[in-house]
């Protein structure tokens, strides 16, 4: 045998030599006794050797496996070479369950929904297949009879005002319901009857009409005809108020807003604007002189309702879309008559005019002024004229003193008018009053 004493490190090769010693055949294996032989022996040979298993606490794996509960199937089980991969899957059906044991068992059958109806009187109740069938039984209810405010029908028992009355007898007004035939009355229930009574249906009402109105200023109520004054006319509108059947006021007004103005009258032609106001400077005529305007307005919108909360629509006909017209107060054109003492003859439009007196045209008895004058001048517009004179307090007859004239005056806008004249001529004034007639 070598002996071994210091050699180089080296990295061993499968095929590298070992000395072993080795037992022989005959030899005690288990208590490791001789005889033994030195060999030579690969380090392959030995990898081998251990991959036998013969050595105590090494070798491999060789078999693999799995078994599981019969709602599951195993498959590639057991593994015995290689790697692998055991496949476990579920056996069963969708109508199946597993249960505790792991198990498949089918799912129980489920009732069909159920179907009721109710056929007959008597007899037990019936449930086939899906179908139930419950009698309506009768008898539960006794003791109703006519004229009584009850009404049994089936077994469903209801009131009903069904009195002997006559169908054609009319009732009185009474709370809140008003006359009525007694078959009105047997149509409804005993709480219809009181509510028709105590609580009648109050719908909603108009507490302001939708209007216009048209103001002139300034504003006469008589001018002398001819005379130009501006003025300025303004119109306003009202959209009108409802107040629903509870007494409050509902917020949406009646109509809609307005949309435009349309102004005529005196003096103008037909103007249409969309402003409220018109500036106007027109020539006052005889007899009335009056200006209006029409306002286009939308439809009222908005719900309106009755005393127990519900929309009405008995107001609907009085908001649609339309017009409403305002007109001014009338301004009265007149001639006036003029009338004053003078010292001199009065022969033309601007004397008569200059007198110190005048009055709007009209019939009937006036005091004059005093004829401190030996003239008193009394113009009048054709076709009036003077029929008496008497003096105040002496009552003397002074008609004859007044000679007649005719000629133009020009009235407020210098348009010549037909006036006649009277003037009174004495040697003396008069010095007093004269009470005179206007026919």
């Amino acid at each position: 045998m070598a002996r071994i004493s210091s050699y180089e490190i080296a990295t061993p090769k499968v095929e590298d030599l070992l000395i072993i010693s080795q037992q022989d055949s005959a030899g005690d294996a288990e208590n490791a006794e001789g005889p033994y032989t030195t060999k030579n022996t690969s380090i392959s040979s030995l990898v081998t050797l251990l991959n036998t298993g013969v050595v105590p606490g090494t070798g491999t794996v060789t078999s693999v496996g799995i078994t599981a509960p019969p709602a599951f199937s195993v498959t590639n089980s057991p593994i015995t070479t290689g790697a692998g991969v055991i496949n476990i899957a579920g056996s069963g059906a969708t109508t199946e369950y597993i249960d505790g044991t792991g198990s498949l068992q089918t799912f129980p059958s489920v009732q069909s929904p159920i179907t009721l109806s109710v056929t007959g009187t008597s007899g037990a109740a019936t449930l086939v297949g899906s179908a139930l069938n419950i009698p309506q039984y009768e008898g539960g209810v006794t003791g109703v009879s006519d004229y009584m405010g009850l009404v049994l029908t089936g077994t469903t028992l209801s009131t009903e005002y069904n009195t002997q009355i006559g169908p054609a007898v009319q009732s009185v007004a009474v709370g809140g319901a008003p006359a009525a035939p007694a078959s009105e009355w047997k149509a409804k229930n005993i709480v219809e009857v009181l509510d028709t009574i105590l609580f009648p249906t109050i719908p909603a009402t108009i507490s302001t009409s939708a209007s216009a109105t048209l103001a002139v200023s300034p504003r006469s109520n008589t001018i002398e005809i001819g005379t130009i004054t501006a003025r300025t006319l303004t119109a306003t509108f009202v959209q009108g108020q409802i107040t629903d059947g509870n007494g409050t006021i509902n917020a949406n007004p009646l109509v809609g807003a307005a949309t435009g103005y349309t102004f005529t009258g005196t003096g103008i032609s037909s103007t249409a604007q969309a402003g409220a106001t018109l500036s106007v400077s027109t020539a006052i005529v005889e007899g009335s002189n009056q200006w209006s305007v029409d306002v286009a307005h939308g439809a009222g919108s908005g719900d309106y309702f009755d005393n127990k909360g519900v929309a009405g629509d008995n107001l609907d006909s009085l908001r649609a879309a339309g017009a409403k017209t305002g007109s001014t107060t009338v301004i009265t054109g007149k001639y006036k008559q003029f009338y004053g003492a003078s010292a001199t003859a009065v022969t033309d439009s601007a004397g008569v005019r200059a007198l110190s007196n005048n009055r709007f045209n009209s019939t009937g008895t006036f005091k004059t002024t005093t004829f401190d004058q030996v003239k008193y001048v009394i113009a009048l517009p054709s076709p009036r004229t003077l029929t008496a004179a008497f003096a105040d307090p002496s009552g003397e007859d002074q008609l004859s003193g007044f000679a007649l004239n005719t000629f133009n005056v020009n009235d407020a806008g210098g348009t010549p008018v037909s006036y006649n004249v009277y003037t009174f001529t004495s040697v003396a004034p008069l010095n007093l009053p004269v009470d005179v007639t206007i026919s």
